[in-house]
């Protein structure tokens, strides 16, 4: 490659000088590639490669336009992710309420079906008395047939009572019939005496005070159902989920049922 004498410096030999230029050209060109170009230096590099300058300022432009649109391209998705992301987050996290919300009316609803199954057993236990009732009633030295048809009455209508409300109804007019028995029980001594009526009273007044307990029980927890079913935000998906605000077991404005004999 080199071509020495003791008394001179080295020279390139003729057939390596084209591969020296060749070469350095490339390191200028990737040096000036690493430093970038300002316009003016761009417009000079395309007179000198017979390019006029309105056809390189032409090609620049059209390059930042495809660059900005690439970024525009880029920004649109990462915004569509973003978005995606968003809803992604906002639908587990309303999937997950839901939920929630469904065991908490689901927990509540089972608090207040198992108060009335207490209430209801307290009433079937007045019910299962009507019949002995009845049988004093008519045994009676003045038996009171209006009475007795009353009581009977109002047990068939508790025992075809078919929903709660129906139920209730039902009890509280089972309840003026018991009230009704025990003023006639009260206006006969002889009744008051008999160890089998003695024996009723004490099973009624133990079912009334028994039942008034169960009664309140009851009433509390469907207040507090009806709070959460009644309440924002659950009252927007209660209905949906299938819960409705339950009947409380309301005793008031009693009217006594008359049965014509």
């Amino acid at each position: 490659m080199y071509l020495t004498s003791p008394m001179t410096e080295p020279r390139i030999s003729n057939d390596k000088v084209p591969e020296v230029f060749a070469l350095a050209a490339r390191l200028y060109t990737r040096k000036q590639h690493d430093q970038g170009y300002a316009l003016p230096e761009l417009l000079q590099a395309g007179l000198e490669a017979d390019i006029p300058p309105e056809y390189v300022q032409a090609a620049l432009h059209y390059l930042q336009t495809i660059d900005l649109q690439q970024q525009l391209q880029q920004q649109a998705i990462e915004r569509r992710k973003k978005l995606w992301m968003g809803a992604i987050a906002s639908s587990v996290t309303l999937l997950g309420w839901l939920v929630w919300t469904y065991q908490s009316l689901t927990a509540a609803t089972e608090k207040v079906d198992f108060s009335w199954q207490k209430v209801e057993n307290q009433l079937r236990r007045q019910a299962d008395l009507i019949p002995s009732l009845i049988d004093v009633t008519q045994s009676s030295a003045h038996p009171e047939r209006e009475l007795a048809a009353v009581l009977a009455h109002t047990r068939q209508s508790f025992l075809a009572a078919n929903t709660r409300m129906e139920k209730i109804e039902a009890a509280n007019e089972l309840a003026r019939a018991l009230n009704r028995f025990e003023n006639y029980m009260m206006q006969n001594p002889l009744l008051r005496s008999n160890q089998v009526v003695a024996g009723l009273q004490y099973e009624l007044t133990d079912s009334e005070n028994q039942l008034a307990a169960k009664r309140n029980r009851y009433n509390y927890t469907v207040h507090g159902y009806n709070q959460q079913v009644q309440s924002l935000p659950k009252s927007l998906v209660a209905p949906i989920l299938g819960y409705e605000p339950k009947p409380y077991f309301d005793t008031e404005n009693a009217r006594v049922p008359v049965m014509m004999p």
